[in-house]
């Protein structure tokens, strides 16, 4: 975090101007007994509070990654079956090819 004093408005926003410019996060405005003050976070900055609507985006991306899961695994369970079905059949086909049940 940088802080900057500034001595009027005019100042104050060409510093926010510049500071923007060059990829740095306005934080804070104050006003000290001993002046005014400006601080910036330097580009990158991540806010460690995450605001509401990211918090609820990112409950909604977590129910619908767990949806998936639920859907995948269930598309799983059922191909497994459906792939002990086709080898019952085939085992039926095969004894029926050698001979060992005759239909009629």
């Amino acid at each position: 975090m940088i802080i900057v004093k500034y001595q009027n408005e005019e100042e104050m926003q060409q510093i926010i101007d510049e500071k923007q410019a060059a990829g740095y996060t306005l934080i804070e405005v104050q006003n000290i007994t001993e002046g005014n003050f400006l601080g910036f976070e330097e580009p990158g900055w991540i806010p460690t509070e995450t605001p509401p609507d990211v918090t609820n985006q990112i409950k909604e991306l977590q129910n619908e990654n767990t949806d998936l899961k639920l859907a995948i695994a269930e598309l799983a369970e059922t191909n497994e079956s459906d792939k002990i079905d086709m080898q019952l059949a085939l085992a039926e086909l095969a004894e029926l090819v050698a001979g060992g049940d005759q239909v009629g």
